[in-house]
């Protein structure tokens, strides 16, 4: 090579006197001859290494992304377990109050059922929803998750689903009212509310809001739906009303022959099941008022019941009933041991007058003993013998026109006999009971 073809190529490759710069070039520069004349070729990546390249990438990519957000990638698996601890957490809640409940029942000698779990939990955890479903088991919400609680008590906790938001208020909040009226609205976020039942069954479609008017304290369930298909039902539970009145129970109030002997006469008072009300009964013309804790034998013919609201003494509502033992009813003369009372009945016969006594299933077949007169006088008395549906399953005649008396009788009992009536078949009969008492076996 000559020297101007060698200032030609020094100038074309910018190789210059400088030692380094030159061999940094030459590192760089890969120089051949080819048929007399010398060519450079420069070092790089080929097209087909650049798209393997960006495949493998890709692939990376793509794994890490699944690793990271797919369905079992890491954000998922924390999801989920971070919903596992809620349910966890929320099932723990749920037990503690349940096993709170047990508790307090357990002391006062009461067992836990499903209906004392449905009246109380709420009290245990605000903003609790809870209702028996068909199955008897207790359902609701609470902390936006869905719970079951079974018959076995055993608690289900899962995700709930998109559902209408419901919230509520009320016309008046004041102790002791008369009336109120429920405003209900309803919000989704997936579509729109559709239609909104109320307690009536009554119902308004495409609205976000609902009113119902209520005159007494009870559970007023609604069910709103949603266009995404959901539904929520809402229970609203009204206890500020005035109180409903009681209901003194006299239909059962007879005297019950067992094989321990004559039971008296048991009055039953039905109040209004609310927390904030307390009950009370009086004996002596409200001179006296016991609180009421189930049947009682009562020791006066008159009964007044009352219901009072805790929080406002003054509000109140009462009833009372006169003869609670009822007229045709065998009186405790004739059971209480004393052979010199009695009880009296005239005229028993055309008038429709009886005394009557209920006997209780382990007495069927048995037998009982009498002591008792009487006179039939135009005819005679009778002893008879009743089913459940008042069909007559025999009767016993006691005594005809003449005087009779019956000393220590003793009598048989029929299977399925559930009371017994003394009656006359004469308006001017008479009939005298001065002990009934069951035999010894």
């Amino acid at each position: 090579m000559n020297n101007e073809e060698l200032i030609v190529k020094k100038e074309k490759y910018n190789v210059g006197a400088n030692p380094v710069s030159a061999k940094e070039n030459r590192n760089k520069i890969n120089c051949k001859r080819v048929g007399g004349a010398l060519y450079a070729t420069q070092r790089g990546i080929t097209l087909i290494a650049l798209i393997i390249t960006i495949i493998i990438l890709l692939i990376l990519a793509g794994v890490t992304i699944n690793v990271l957000i797919g369905e079992n990638g890491l954000f998922n698996t924390a999801k989920m377990a971070g919903e596992e601890y809620e349910k966890a957490a929320i099932k723990e809640e749920i037990e503690n109050a349940i096993l709170d409940i047990k508790i307090e029942k357990m002391q006062k000698g009461e067992e836990l059922t499903i209906d004392i779990l449905e009246k109380n939990l709420p009290n245990k955890l605000k903003d609790i929803t809870i209702e028996k479903n068909e199955e008897g088991q207790l359902v609701g919400e609470y902390k936006n998750y869905e719970y079951t609680i079974t018959e076995e008590y055993e608690i289900i906790v899962e995700k709930a689903e998109v559902k209408p938001v419901v919230t509520y208020t009320l016309s008046d909040e004041t102790i002791g009212i008369n009336e109120l009226t429920i405003t209900l609205t309803a919000t989704v976020n997936e579509g729109t509310i559709t239609k909104i039942t109320k307690p009536d069954e009554n119902y308004e479609e495409n609205v976000n809001e609902v009113k119902y008017k209520v005159t007494q304290n009870g559970k007023y369930k609604f069910i709103v739906e949603a266009s995404n298909g959901s539904k929520r039902t809402k229970t609203i539970q009204i206890k500020n009303l005035r109180p409903i009145e009681p209901i003194i129970e006299t239909s059962k109030a007879y005297p019950i022959l067992t094989q321990n002997g004559v039971q008296g006469a048991k009055i039953k008072i039905i109040y209004e099941d609310n927390d904030n009300l307390e009950h009370y009964y009086s004996e002596d013309n409200g001179i006296t008022w016991k609180i009421y804790n189930g049947e009682f034998e009562p020791g006066n013919s008159i009964i007044i019941a009352k219901s009072v609201v805790k929080k406002n003494p003054e509000c109140y509502t009462q009833t009372q009933i006169d003869n609670v033992i009822p007229s045709d009813a065998l009186g405790a003369q004739a059971y209480d041991g004393n052979i010199d009372t009695s009880v009296y009945l005239d005229s028993p016969g055309k008038t429709g007058k009886y005394l009557k006594i209920y006997i209780s299933s382990e007495m069927q077949g048995k037998k009982f003993i009498i002591t008792a007169n009487g006179r039939g006088y135009s005819g005679a008395n009778y002893m008879r013998f009743y089913d459940n549906n008042i069909n007559e399953l025999t009767n016993i005649w006691m005594g005809g026109w003449d005087r009779w008396s019956a000393d220590n009788t003793e009598y048989e009992i029929p299977i399925g006999c559930t009371e017994i009536r003394f009656i006359g078949s004469a308006e001017d009969a008479k009939i005298t009971i001065y002990e009934i008492q069951p035999s010894i076996q």
